[in-house]
């Protein structure tokens, strides 16, 4: 079984030719999508392994969430 989530390897597939991704972090008032812990750094989430698993795929090493 691949570890990568599907969406990290089809953005990351070259024959894909993806050119830009986004996402939506931010907790809205349709639900709950923040993964990072906010602009004050002391935010938390509600989906803790799913952020840990998208610093990991698509963050920069070394660097803070914010």
């Amino acid at each position: 079984m691949n570890s990568r989530p599907l969406y990290h390897r089809f953005i990351n597939d070259p024959t894909n030719r993806f050119f830009l991704h986004g996402c939506f972090d931010v907790q809205a008032g349709d639900g709950h999508h923040q993964l990072s812990p906010g602009l004050s750094g002391t935010g938390t989430n509600e989906f803790p392994r799913s952020a840990e698993k998208f610093k990991e795929l698509l963050g920069v090493r070394g660097r803070p969430w914010n």
